[in-house]
């Protein structure tokens, strides 16, 4: 037997997360916080029937594919197309984001969630949630040297200071 069900509500869905580099798709990259940005595409579709309303896209870094409380919120995205995401129709959203200091060294999984507040009566709301399917994110985290003393010895000079009476 086969069962048929109409689709009578949207159905939003994340069909993917790209990260990028200089406009190209990549399997993984390293970021360096405080200098590097995390470029990343999220790829959404409507699968049911026409959006009217507002809905929000969460993107999120994770130690594992489970989106949980200790995941780290990155970009919150709020999307306003209300009847532009019709039925069938898919959107693809670039960001470019600064990642939080708080991030600690290592490797984590993009996670994207669509309509994460409910805000859409959908089809089916088990959908709604992407991961990567590897750890695609290394954080690199660089020491933060910071001077505590200096001294200045006899003998010695530094380059081009107009104390330097050698030439």
């Amino acid at each position: 037997n086969i069962s048929v069900t109409e689709v009578n509500a949207p159905d939003l869905t994340i069909s993917g997360v790209d990260l990028t580099q200089s406009g190209a798709v990549v399997e993984s990259g390293s970021y360096v916080l405080n200098r590097d940005r995390l470029d990343l595409s999220v790829s959404s579709r409507n699968l049911g029937t026409d959006v009217l309303d507002d809905f929000s896209m969460l993107v999120y870094l994770s130690r594992d594919r489970e989106l949980d409380a200790g995941d780290t919120l990155i970009r919150t995205y709020v999307e306003d197309q209300g009847a532009e995401f019709l039925s069938g129709n898919s959107s693809v959203n670039g960001f470019s984001i600064d990642l939080p200091e708080s991030l600690e060294a290592g490797a984590y999984y993009v996670i994207a969630q669509i309509d994460s507040e409910d805000a859409i009566a959908e089809f089916s709301e088990l959908n709604n949630t992407y991961a990567s399917a590897s750890a695609a994110v290394t954080i690199v985290r660089l020491a933060d040297l910071v001077v505590s003393d200096f001294s200045a010895q006899p003998g010695y000079y530094l380059v081009n200071d107009a104390t330097d009476t050698r030439n």
